[in-house]
């Protein structure tokens, strides 16, 4: 594109949607295809990108160039909607050279905190790469240095990189399998039955370790339903 002036409408609603178009627009002839698309389709969606009124008509235009077969191209869109509607929703942010790296730490850390460390890092990466963008083609040669403090150093990425567990649970055929294992179960313990009563009162009882640990003689009590004992835990 040529390169163009920073505050192209003067206003941070229009200027900001003009550069996640252009930033968004070439973007067509360049991503992966997941099935065949003419050049004559990818231009005439090129042309309805760059003629986008609107975010929401942005965003209508990207979801046919997905169904036409560019399916990664929202992928690229909704990390830059969600910081536009962010941005559009904050009365302190009226002019784009007001977006730097601690708006965006802050935002990330804000307006993505139930996502996870990997949506948050696409996100993050998505972001900087937009400004990158108009930094090369702003006519102003304005830098927003996105990820770097003001001494030119590299900030922290404000990315939460904790490791989040991944939690498996077994269905009711796999835990009556599970179960069933527990016979032939060998342990380097001198009451196995005792070791196989515990792991049952987990999986029945949905007992944490601790509460398990605490179990005392009165912690519960047995009961017969239709014949059959249960074990109360109180």
């Amino acid at each position: 594109m040529k390169k163009t002036s920073l505050y192209k409408y003067n206003n941070i609603k229009d200027d900001l949607l003009f550069w996640i178009i252009q930033f968004l627009a070439p973007k067509v002839y360049s991503i992966k295809e997941k099935k065949s698309i003419t050049k004559e389709e990818k231009d005439k969606i090129h042309k309805s990108i760059l003629e986008s009124s609107d975010i929401d008509v942005l965003r209508g235009h990207i979801r046919v160039a997905r169904s036409k077969g560019l399916y990664n191209l929202p992928d690229y869109l909704n990390p830059l909607y969600k910081l536009y509607m962010y941005i559009l929703d904050d009365n302190k942010i009226d002019d784009i050279k007001k977006i730097n790296t601690t708006y965006i730490n802050v935002y990330v850390e804000v307006a993505l905190a139930k996502n996870t460390s990997k949506t948050q890092q696409l996100h993050y990466d998505q972001i900087r790469s937009l400004f990158k963008f108009i930094e090369n083609n702003n006519s102003d040669k304005y830098k927003f240095n996105i990820g770097l403090l003001r001494s030119g150093k590299r900030a922290t990425s404000p990315v939460d990189k904790t490791k989040q567990a991944k939690q498996t649970f077994l269905e009711p055929r796999e835990l009556v399998r599970f179960i069933d294992k527990l016979k032939d179960l060998k342990i380097n313990h001198p009451n196995n039955f005792q070791t196989r009563v515990m792991i049952k009162i987990l999986c029945y009882g949905g007992l944490r370790k601790e509460e398990l640990a605490n179990l005392k003689f009165d912690s519960y009590s047995l009961e017969n339903l239709s014949g059959e004992k249960y074990m109360r835990l109180l």
